[in-house]
């Protein structure tokens, strides 16, 4: 047996999947009743489900989507639309002659040099438009400061009056007495 083959026939119990992938046995059951149509677990002579790389696969990738929030609805849809996918591998990047890989890479740093100067000039309109309005709330903050400190101290001035006024008559009381 080669070990290509080798490899394909790992096989993983519920436990072992379970701590590799971090998702409780009870969910990884759950999961496989939710999703009978595209996730079917084999089972041995005992009818122990047993996992392989292709089913951890699959498992991973609705793990990767139920993190993101997704429902089973939606994760059935993508792991059809999976399914029904070619299997033949699209070209990714298209066939052109040097100097239009040339002129493209040069087109293309253009765009990101564009883009990079409307980033800056956003992002510094939007951190002058913050700190204006700081500004303002500060200023109004400072405002509402300087009036409840001067209504305090006319507070405390005319209470200082009061004292003082309570002082000197009883002063003059003491003086009439004797």
């Amino acid at each position: 047996m080669t070990d290509a083959n080798q490899a394909f026939m790992k096989a993983y119990t519920v436990k072992e999947v379970s701590k590799l992938l971090e998702i409780p046995p009870g969910t990884l059951r759950q999961w496989e009743k939710s999703l009978e149509d595209h996730l079917r677990i084999p089972r041995d002579d005992r009818g122990e489900r047993f996992y392989t790389d292709f089913e951890m696969n699959i498992i991973r990738n609705v793990k990767a989507m139920r993190d993101k929030g997704l429902t089973f609805e939606i994760i059935k849809q993508v792991l059809s639309a999976s399914e029904a996918a070619p299997t033949a591998p699209i070209p990714a990047i298209p066939v052109m002659s040097q100097s239009e890989a040339i002129q493209t890479i040069r087109d293309l740093q253009q765009t990101i040099e564009v883009l990079s100067k409307r980033m800056e000039s956003i992002i510094k309109e939007s951190v002058q438009n913050q700190v204006s309005k700081l500004t303002e709330s500060l200023d109004d903050q400072k405002q509402h400061i300087e009036q409840t400190l001067k209504k305090h101290d006319e507070h405390l001035m005319a209470v200082l009056r009061l004292l003082q006024e309570q002082r000197s008559a009883k002063k003059k009381k003491r003086f009439f007495f004797f």
